[in-house]
C-alpha cells in the first residue's frame, strides 16, 4: 500500500510543478534548455522498495509530459541519484544536482518517521 501511495504523491508533486511553469510569462518559454528536476532517494540500501517505486514514478511522470509536448514547449528531465539511506551521498548529490547540473527543482524521499 505505501508504495502505491508514494507513487501517487511523486505524480501529484509533479504535476503541481507543471502548474506552477504554465503560470510563468511566456519569455520563459522561448528558453531551449529542458526544464531539470532533480530526484535524490534511496535506490539502495534497506528503503530501495519504497524508493524504487518514486524513481519509476517520476520518470512515468516525465514521460508523460514529454509525449504531451513538455511544459511550455520545453522538455522536461529527470536526474535521478541514489543517497544509499546515507546523509553524506545525500547532500553530495544536492550540490552537484544544484551547482553541477543547474536543475530547477529538487524532490527527495518523504520519511513518516516525521509525521
Amino acid at each position: 500500500m505505501k508504495r502505491y501511495l508514494s507513487g501517487k504523491v511523486l505524480m501529484a508533486g509533479v504535476a503541481i510543478l507543471a502548474s506552477w511553469f504554465l503560470s510563468l510569462p511566456s519569455a520563459q518559454a522561448a528558453s531551449p534548455e529542458p526544464v531539470k528536476i532533480g530526484l535524490i532517494t534511496d535506490l539502495t540500501g534497506a528503503a530501495y522498495v519504497n524508493a524504487r517505486d518514486s524513481a519509476d514514478g517520476g520518470k512515468l511522470a516525465v514521460d508523460r509530459m514529454n509525449g504531451e509536448g513538455g511544459i511550455l514547449g520545453r522538455k522536461v528531465e529527470l536526474l535521478v541519484r541514489d543517497s544509499a539511506l546515507k546523509t553524506d551521498f545525500g547532500v553530495s548529490h544536492a550540490r552537484e544536482l544544484i551547482l553541477d547540473k543547474k536543475v530547477n527543482f529538487m524532490m527527495g524521499p518523504i520519511s513518516s518517521a516525521f509525521v
